[in-house]
């Protein structure tokens, strides 16, 4: 299987480089007091590594399909994964 980059997988790389952008910028803020922010960065941190591993888990599970219809499913499952997070990081 050829490695080809989806949606989910543009999406969370995006994330993880945009934490640790913000995370480094506000670095002092964010470790001041007991340093609760550092452990927030983290966690948000570790939620985009999940999400690469759900687009691995999803790559290997359609390996079999022709590429268009493994195409179709990857990307509208990578929308529902990155729908459920948004509304997990909305209401947490």
């Amino acid at each position: 299987m050829k490695y080809r980059p989806t949606f989910l997988n543009i999406i969370a790389g995006a994330f993880i480089l945009l934490v640790l952008l913000f995370l480094i910028i506000n670095y002092d803020q964010f470790s001041s007091g007991e340093g609760w922010g550092v452990l927030y960065m983290i966690s948000l941190l570790v939620m985009g590594k999940i999400a690469l591993v759900i687009d691995l888990t999803i790559q290997f599970a359609t390996r079999r399909m022709d590429r268009r219809q493994r195409n179709q499913r990857q990307t509208v499952l990578g929308v529902l994964v990155v729908i459920i997070a948004v509304i997990f990081l909305f209401f947490a």
